[in-house]
């Protein structure tokens, strides 16, 4: 039985261990002696262990020596940073070693926000007016005016993402370091009150694209989706079809491999391209909700030379769910330690969470992942709300007064208005 390494940690990896079974491939896991957190090599076959200080997840070298060392043909590179490092499948090539995500060439120019609106904009997607570098940005403020939104051109995550309203506020962020691997700054025009849209894609090895659903997030906190649910119902049915349609565009033109999705910020004037994530995304169980088909079993299938029958693997667009994310918030003390965890049972919910409340939490910056699905979107948005809320997570800090703050608003907003307002949000 060919192995496979899963390069990752926590929810993810285990549960990547049970989809790489299911692929008929036998799972290794790898571990950091420094994690307090090792339920996913608990449940693999065999475990690699990862030396060295800092993340060691994150690190492409120490992932590669483990991958040789297990004998591994296959690596799954999760969800992280990982994930999206170039580096990662052109060392994993040398050694004869695939990787179940995206190509070098793919990764690179999704990693350069400047490249990656660039191919967009060449392949006629909808892009939003932008500018990379201080001499451009500051032509751009001329032409477009406020508000802008800068970002580190090669940050990832929206970490460093600033919106500006004013001269003085471009100023003060160009002055700014943007961070490692962001040599510069990229701005575009900052769309207020928006909501983002991802559409997933699966594509094999001829480039045969299937879609593989598309969500709308209706809570944002910083860069953070907090609640995300399907199918986008805010915006015209006819906006939804296109984002779809350039998404296939996108894959086509850029080659995509595997499974990656595309992200639109939406606004009351149209929508436009807002990112590529080459990678798994933390939706990817809505896309298995919409689908019926388990993803990262289809992401090692398709590493491995499956083909895609598009009529086959089909989405249901009228499949509605959910899903509240409990992110750690920023500053809180690493490593922290649970008081209690303590999931509710909620009828048509499921969570993603493999944390042990008896040892410390180090690296998880996402503790709990809870999943709802319901004949409508109002009732799978009040089951993931409500079964969080039901939950006791405690001792770390996390957004599980915001989720609720948020709900109790649009409650109150549903009775003043005897109906069904629109959801509100906040996007910063």
């Amino acid at each position: 039985m060919e192995r496979v390494l899963i390069a990752g940690r926590g929810a993810i990896a285990a549960r990547a261990v049970r989809s790489a079974r299911a692929a008929g491939l036998s799972p290794v896991a790898v571990v950091s002696a420094a994690d307090p957190q090792q339920a996913h090599a608990r449940a693999a076959d065999a475990v690699e262990p990862l030396d060295g200080t800092g993340n060691p997840y994150d690190d492409v070298e120490r992932i590669v020596a483990a991958a040789v060392r297990a004998g591994a043909a296959l690596v799954h590179p999760g969800h992280g940073a990982l994930a999206e490092d170039p580096e990662l499948p052109s060392r994993l090539a040398r050694e004869g070693i695939g990787c179940a995500g995206a190509g070098p060439e793919l990764l690179t120019t999704a990693g350069d926000k400047s490249l990656a609106v660039a191919a967009a904009e060449r392949l006629g997607v909808p892009v939003l007016p932008h500018a990379t570098g201080r001499d451009a940005i500051t032509e751009l403020v001329s032409r477009a005016g406020f508000p802008l939104v800068l970002k580190p051109r090669g940050g990832c995550y929206g970490q460093g993402v600033q919106v500006v309203r004013s001269a003085a506020d471009v100023a003060r962020v160009l002055a700014t370091d943007p961070g490692p691997g962001a040599p510069t700054w990229y701005a575009e025009r900052y769309v207020e009150d928006a909501r983002i849209v991802g559409v997933t894609v699966a594509v094999d090895h001829a480039g045969r694209v299937a879609h593989l659903g598309d969500r709308e997030s209706l809570l944002v906190e910083g860069h953070l989706k907090l609640l995300d649910a399907a199918p986008v119902l805010d915006a015209p049915a006819a906006w939804a079809a296109a984002m779809r349609a350039h998404t296939q565009v996108l894959a086509e033109g850029l080659g995509f491999r595997g499974v990656s999705s595309v992200e639109f910020v939406v606004g009351p004037d149209g929508y436009h391209f807002l990112e590529i994530n080459p990678r798994l995304t933390g939706a990817y169980r809505m896309c298995e909700v919409q689908t019926g088909h388990d993803v990262i079993a289809l992401q090692l299938d398709l590493a491995r030379g499956r083909s895609l029958d598009p009529a086959v693997l089909r989405y249901d667009p009228a499949a509605h769910v959910a899903e509240a994310r409990l992110f750690v918030r920023p500053g809180t003390p690493r490593p922290g330690r649970l008081t209690a965890l303590r999931l509710a049972e909620h009828p048509g919910v499921s969570y993603a969470c493999t944390l042990d409340a008896d040892r410390p939490v180090r690296h998880e910056s996402m503790l709990v992942q809870a999943l709802a699905t319901a004949d409508g979107r109002e009732e799978a948005v009040r089951r993931t709300v409500t079964a969080l809320a039901a939950s006791e997570v405690s001792g770390i800090r996390h957004y599980g007064d915001a989720l609720a703050s948020w709900f109790a608003q649009r409650a109150t907003t549903r009775v003043r208005h005897h109906g069904s307002p629109p959801i509100p949000r906040r996007v910063r």
